[in-house]
């Protein structure tokens, strides 16, 4: 051990290694709780994601729902097939004023965060959500020579692609739920 003595008293100087240990201790937990700190926030933060996003989607399919879009769409398909000869001009177009996707489009560059099959299943909700607003969309081309039954069929497949998706979101807002 190296040591000085003094006149007076006994004065010591520790070992290096021993300074240098308890610096390095210090160090070690520093860094452990900065760790510990970012991974709790981290979980916080994702949590609030699949938080926000399953709000946002269950929403969205209550919506959808409520206002019996499906429903519509085959009403719609049937007048087409009973409809008068010259009258094939008749389109149904949904004028879409709002932006819906607020929590995903501000938080898409973190929907990598989610579980592969959870990130997966909230991509392909909002692009079928994207997809059927805009073949609905009156800022789409205007349709010019289609017959009212081709027309009439597409108009059902949308219906059936409304209730697919209201079927995913239910799916995906009850997985991002029960995410850990």
């Amino acid at each position: 051990m190296l040591g000085l003595q003094q006149a007076g008293g006994d004065c010591s100087v520790q070992p290096v290694w021993q300074n240098l240990l308890s610096t390095l201790a210090g160090g070690l937990i520093a860094i452990g709780a900065w760790v510990v700190q970012d991974q709790v926030a981290t979980r916080r933060r994702r949590r609030s994601l699949r938080s926000a996003l399953a709000a946002e989607i269950a929403s969205l399919v209550e919506l959808t729902r409520r206002q019996r879009y499906a429903d519509e769409l085959r009403q719609f398909a049937g007048a087409l097939t009973s409809a008068a000869p010259g009258t094939e001009g008749t389109t149904l177009t949904v004028p879409v004023r709002q932006a819906y996707f607020t929590v995903f489009e501000s938080n898409a560059s973190t929907i990598g965060e989610l579980p592969p099959d959870v990130a997966t299943g909230v991509v392909r909700f909002y692009q079928g959500a994207r997809s059927l607003l805009d073949a609905l969309s009156d800022q789409r081309p205007k349709e010019v020579h289609i017959y009212a039954g081709e027309r009439a069929a597409r108009y059902l497949e949308l219906a059936g692609g409304v209730e697919e998706l209201c079927k995913l979101g239910d799916e995906i807002a009850g997985k991002l739920r029960s995410t850990t």
